[in-house]
């Protein structure tokens, strides 16, 4: 019997100021046998990502630190680069509505050349479509990759905070608190989906919070925090394998 080649992943939840990694071992048959979740602190230049030489060093020092050169990866990009909306847009094709989005005041107003991509949400009118647009300095995303494929690390997909929780929200309207090191990424939840992304100094809502990370959500409307509600299928992965704080978002 010959056995398949089964690559264990990682998920790097690239951020301003830290990168959150969680590894996922798998056995021969392609089942997780491990994970592990961990915060790579060691940046001083928060400015690093816009630094080729910089963002090289960083990404260098992730790879050796967790020993992921033989993982595939998966990218989360998020933070203050990051640019999130929701369009509406004519057209009735993902190609049209692309184009039109091209052209659209979200990527205007930049001076930035960025990649960006969409996802139909659904039909607002007779000629419009409302998308889910996302977009992100293309020059960051090209030397992130092109030292991945130097140092033949494989990537399985680069993906956007806001739709990574999208896909695993399962509950209510409202909003959700992500805070790090002084910053908070802020989720308006709406309809199943992320209808407004934030990030930046910490919101009124997180400074009673004394923890250096932390995640809070509020139904709309209210004003108590509850705890989020995931998806079946990922709030049970985050109870078997134990994880806490942000890496917990990445399973």
């Amino acid at each position: 019997m010959i056995k398949r080649l089964i690559r264990n992943e990682a998920v790097l939840w690239v951020t301003d100021r830290v990168v959150h990694v969680v590894k996922i071992e798998k056995n021969w048959l392609g089942l997780t046998k491990h994970v592990l979740g961990c915060t790579y602190e060691d940046i001083r230049d928060f400015h690093w990502l816009e630094k080729p030489e910089k963002l090289k060093a960083v990404l260098e020092d992730i790879l050796t630190v967790y020993e992921l050169s033989t993982y595939t990866l998966t990218i989360v990009l998020s933070g203050s680069l990051l640019l999130w909306q929701v369009l509406e847009l004519p057209g009735r094709t993902r190609k049209e509505a692309r184009e039109a989005a091209s052209w659209s005041d979200a990527l205007a107003n930049t001076a930035d050349t960025y990649t960006y991509d969409i996802y139909k949400i659904r039909k607002q009118s007779r000629e419009t479509n409302l998308w889910l647009f996302s977009a992100y300095p293309a020059a960051s995303v090209e030397v992130m990759l092109q030292l991945l494929e130097a140092r033949d690390v494989s990537v399985d997909r680069v993906d956007v905070l806001p739709a990574w929780i999208s896909n695993r929200y399962g509950g209510t309207d409202g909003t959700l608190y992500l805070r790090e090191k002084n910053r908070t990424h802020v989720l308006h939840m709406q309809a199943g989906y992320v209808s407004v992304y934030t990030y930046g100094a910490a919101d009124e809502r997180d400074l009673s919070q004394e923890e250096p990370y932390a995640m809070s959500f509020y139904p709309q409307g209210e004003e108590e925090p509850t705890a989020p509600c995931w998806k079946p299928a990922y709030g049970k992965r985050v109870q078997q394998w134990h994880l806490a704080g942000p890496p917990s978002v990445l399973l």
